[in-house]
């Protein structure tokens, strides 16, 4: 099922599932599904399939605690994004480092999909492990668009992190 996501073989995909007896949620080494595949590659008709006739979990881990919503979200793949939000992706959901999607998109500078995640109610303020905010992450990387787009959704700007540096200390 892995290889045949890979390389976006929805036909190869559908008769794995229908006559394979194949658990779509299985995980490869790094502990990814299917979905995860789908969503680092940005496969919209495959990863539509995966959830909508394979009942893949779109709120499974992998051993990093990933979603499939923290990969599309760090890939940019906005559309993709989308598609799990729509398909009740936890969109607050922390990794191993305490990252939600909203924290690797900042990172990662995919405006769209911040966007995506601020509309769908993502909690702006939630901290990383080590006491980030996404307006941290987004003045740290000088991404105005983004900076703008968290402070249009209550994005505290006086939250400080464990070396008690503010938004302000990472933009100058």
């Amino acid at each position: 099922l892995h290889i045949a996501t890979e390389e976006n073989n929805l036909c190869m995909v559908e008769l794995l599932l229908k006559k394979g007896h194949i658990n779509v949620n299985a995980k490869n080494s790094s502990g990814w599904t299917a979905l995860h595949i789908v969503a680092r590659e940005n496969y919209y008709g495959l990863a539509k399939y995966l959830i909508r006739y394979g009942e893949a979990d779109v709120n499974e881990e992998d051993y990093l605690l990933n979603t499939p919503l923290h990969i599309a979200s760090k890939y940019g793949n906005h559309t993709i994004a989308q598609l799990l939000i729509n398909n009740h992706a936890n969109i607050n959901f922390k990794n191993l480092n305490g990252w939600t999607p909203l924290h690797l998109a900042c990172q990662n500078e995919h405006t769209e999909v911040v966007r995506d995640l601020l509309e769908n109610n993502a909690k702006v303020n939630l901290t990383t492990q080590d006491s980030k905010t996404a307006l941290h992450i987004a003045c740290e990387n000088d991404n105005k668009n983004i900076i703008q787009l968290l402070l249009d959704h209550q994005a505290n700007i006086d939250l400080v992190t464990f070396d008690g540096w503010t938004a302000l200390h990472f933009a100058v």
